[in-house]
């Protein structure tokens, strides 16, 4: 792992040196300064282990590579063995000279203000254009250009290339880095990069968490990775517990890294050979985790990696809880999840029965009248409904079935046949005959409360439904409440009062308890009121809202120094303070009363 880790570094460091800085995206430098901070001490020890040179102390640091310690400052008096030390200034000086050249030459121009480096991906046989925006004062124009093309080997001036602009036809398979030099007039200088790269390798020279690839458990997930950036998956776990992650491949030293949703490594697993690598972490469920793939066969590689939900939780399941409600059509759903882990289960509710019924087994219809199927069944409930194209007479010269209803033709019975939506057919007897059909029954209950200010519709049901008598209504005591042409019944006052109900011949009456309306406040109540000895006022309380009814009652908590009548009149005794109490029903009003000499 050690060894492979150490690759990496190197790789990512041949890459810094290689482009510019601030042309890696910035999540492929964090990961970068990751690998190189939290492996420094696995690339020593690599080195030792494989014979590499060990430049660790100033006298092998300069017999051994002069290159390597040419950053390094020795510490007067040092004793032999230790190590040298590498300051700040020397760090700051050595980073820009040697890893971002370009930067070091930026910063002795600063009269000159060019945009920052950056990085284009382009397909292919791709038309581009390469634009670099600089700007300087009036006293420094004009500015002019040059173009380079930088390799690993070195940079070439692009002849006649001499515009802010780059025109090219992108042919190369592989990233490609191009300089621009602006001077302005007075001959300062900087320099920008504009790296070019394949589009097909965004994933793999940006490694942005943002490229990763979600991972859907059940499905075969396969990902490119090599031994630079390697491969990114984005996985959300649907349970809480331990996870098994793996590469079942053979591949070349395979690995495997865990990060969390704030790009945080959690957890890693590698194998030194050649084979596959696998690796247990607690995952939680909901939470967004970025696995990292990759391996160190030559070039780009197929990767699939699994995940496998391990331990089985001893579930603890609240109540199923209806998500969606059954109807007489389908089943419904319910769900619970486990008070441990978070697992929700799911389970169907079964459908339910109609209760959807003919309204009687005949009934009779006068000639050339109709009734709509509506009618002819209880109520349709639960998403019952009627399938009017499938219902059938069995005398269409009798009665028909057309726009919804049974029409009647001529004198005789027939077999209606309803088809409900639930599957049920239900059969009804229409009589057809030339008189006009009466009222034999009026069905409704016999009695209704109200409270003062309520209003209720009455809802007789009128047998046979096919009658073609008017129904009208009636109150005893329009004064306690009123009854409306259609039904509607209004109580105005506490009291018993009967509505009477008539189709044809037929009646029925409801009695209607009307009650009292509770009061919710008492206004015209002062908070406090002041009175010299012998003086008085009147309290002029009403409650609230209107149409409540209740008495107001009024007590003094002294009668020595204010009485009050059932009226509200407070009168005055002697000096001190008292509470006049107004109550009407549940609700009370207090006034504070002074008596002053």
């Amino acid at each position: 792992m050690k060894r492979k880790k150490l690759a990496l570094v190197l790789s990512l460091m041949m890459l810094a040196t290689s482009v510019p800085a601030g042309v890696l995206t910035a999540s492929a430098e964090e990961m970068q300064e990751e690998f190189v901070a939290s492996e420094d001490t696995a690339a020593e020890d690599t080195f030792a282990e494989e014979g590499e040179t060990d430049y660790s102390t100033t006298e092998e640091a300069e017999a051994g590579n002069s290159e390597m310690s040419d950053g390094f400052v020795s510490v007067e008096n040092a004793e032999e063995g230790k190590e040298q030390v590498w300051t700040d200034e020397a760090e700051e000086t050595a980073e820009i000279a040697e890893t971002d050249p370009v930067e070091a030459e930026n910063q002795a121009s600063s009269d000159l203000t060019v945009e920052e480096n950056k990085i284009m991906y382009i397909s292919e046989g791709t038309f581009a254009e390469l634009k670099v925006d600089a700007s300087c004062g009036d006293a420094y124009k004009p500015l002019s250009y040059q173009w380079y093309i930088e390799d690993f080997g070195g940079e070439d001036m692009m002849e006649g290339e001499t515009e802010s602009v780059l025109k090219l036809n992108y042919y190369s398979d592989y990233p490609i880095p191009y300089r621009c030099e602006i001077t302005d007039a007075v001959g300062n200088c900087k320099k920008v990069r504009v790296y070019v790269c394949p589009e097909k390798y965004k994933a793999v020279f940006a490694p942005d968490f943002a490229y990763a690839k979600n991972f859907v458990l059940g499905k075969e997930n396969q990902i490119y990775a090599n031994e630079s950036m390697g491969g990114y998956f984005k996985f959300v776990p649907d349970q809480t517990g331990n996870w098994k992650l793996s590469i079942p491949t053979q591949l070349d030293r395979p690995e495997l890294l865990v990060y969390n949703s704030s790009k945080k490594g959690i957890k890693d697993a590698d194998e030194s050979g050649k084979g596959s690598v696998s690796l247990d972490v607690k995952l939680q469920k909901g939470e967004t985790y970025y696995i990292k793939c990759y391996n160190m066969e030559s070039g780009a590689t197929t990767v699939t990696l699994k995940a496998e939900y391990e331990n089985a939780c001893e579930h603890s399941f609240g109540e199923y809880t209806v998500t969606k409600a059954p109807t007489v059509l389908a089943a419904g759903l319910k769900s619970r999840t486990c008070k441990l882990c978070g697992k929700t289960e799911t389970a169907l509710v079964e459908r339910l029965r109609t209760t959807t019924r003919v309204v009687a087994d005949k009934i009779p219809l006068q000639v050339n009248k109709s009734i709509e199927l509506t009618k002819l069944v209880t109520k349709l409930e639960n998403g019952e409904y009627i399938k009017t194209a499938e219902c059938l007479s069995s005398k269409p010269d009798v009665a028909v079935i057309s726009g919804g209803k049974v029409v009647a033709k001529k004198v005789g019975s027939t077999l209606i046949t309803l088809s409900l939506g639930s599957g049920v057919n239900e059969e009804i007897t229409i009589n057809v005959q030339k008189k006009a059909v009466t009222a034999t029954a009026i069905t409704i209950p016999s009695t209704l409360k109200l409270t003062v200010g309520q209003k209720s519709t009455l809802a007789p049901v009128i047998s046979p439904v096919t009658s073609t008598g008017k129904v009208s209504y009636k109150s005893s005591n329009t004064k306690i409440a009123s009854v409306s042409k259609n039904g509607v019944v209004t109580a105005k006052k506490s009291g018993t009062v009967k509505i009477t109900i008539k189709a044809g011949k037929k009646t029925k009456t409801v009695k209607v308890t009307v009650a009292k309306k509770a009061p919710t406040g008492i206004k015209g109540v002062p908070a406090s009121k002041t009175l010299k000895k012998g003086k008085s006022f009147t309290i002029k309380a009403k409650i609230n809202p209107s149409g409540a009814e209740a008495a107001i009652k009024y007590t003094s908590s002294n009668k020595k120094i204010a009485t009050v009548t059932s009226k509200g009149k407070v009168t005055a005794k002697k000096p001190g303070k008292v509470t006049i109490t107004v109550k009407a029903g549940k609700v009370t009003k207090k006034c504070v009363v002074t008596v002053k000499k």
